[in-house]
């Protein structure tokens, strides 16, 4: 991790000395332009916020093992990615600002031994708003370099639903911080574009996906 962190320090320096020198501004980033991308990202951090719920600890009623049942055993463990949906706006050449809302998603069944069938399902729900900032660095036609950071909050919906008791079902609910540091992020293409980033936080260290630009001053 600090390796890649050196070599994006390091190429950040060494392309941000091109930009001074940089003569061609793209005109499909101005003031006035709007943003849209589309994403997903791996979950190494997102798990952070289920450490101590029960798709990836055992206490008390979230086990993945009913001792209790007769012979029940936990499924594959199943996630969506970290899926991410960010607008910005153009506010300078070089500067945005704009909202990212990412969702992941956590599910696991577990099954009964002498049948096979379904005992209980373990299912949470992550949600997460930031509003954030983005510093272009590199500006051609085509090939775009950013950093940015965000702060807001996630939203983390824990249901453990069993299959033969509904009464043991239960549903809980917790509000947490979240951040996102992009160290480095490329798009490449004009009005539609595909992009990639690493960075630290709740949308994950690495991800990918497709943008668009539009201007309103057209």
């Amino acid at each position: 991790m600090k390796l890649f962190s050196a070599i994006a320090c390091v190429l950040l320096f060494t392309l941000s000395a091109r930009v001074y020198g940089q003569k061609e501004v793209d005109k499909t980033l101005l003031k006035g332009c709007h943003d849209i991308q589309l994403g997903i990202g791996d979950i190494a951090f997102a798990t952070l916020y289920n450490e101590n719920n029960y798709v990836y600890a055992e206490p008390a009623i979230y086990s993945p093992y009913n001792w209790f049942s007769d012979g029940v055993y936990a499924g594959e463990k199943v996630s969506t990615g970290v899926i991410n949906l960010s607008y910005h706006y153009q506010i300078e050449n070089w500067l945005s600002v704009g909202l990212s809302v990412s969702y992941v998603g956590f599910y696991q069944n577990s099954y009964t031994n002498s049948t096979n069938k379904l005992a209980y399902s373990n299912i949470t729900h992550n949600l997460a708003a930031m509003p954030d900032v983005r510093f272009t660095w590199l500006n051609k036609k085509y090939v775009k370099l950013y950093s940015g950071a965000a702060l807001g909050f996630v939203s983390v919906a824990q249901n453990y639903l069993d299959k033969n008791n509904s009464e043991l079902s239960t549903h809980d609910y917790s509000l947490y911080p979240a951040f996102q540091i992009d160290f480095i992020g490329v798009s490449v293409g004009k009005d539609l574009y595909g992009f990639a980033k690493y960075g630290l936080g709740f949308e994950g260290f690495i991800s990918a996906g497709i943008g668009y630009r539009f201007s309103s001053n057209k």
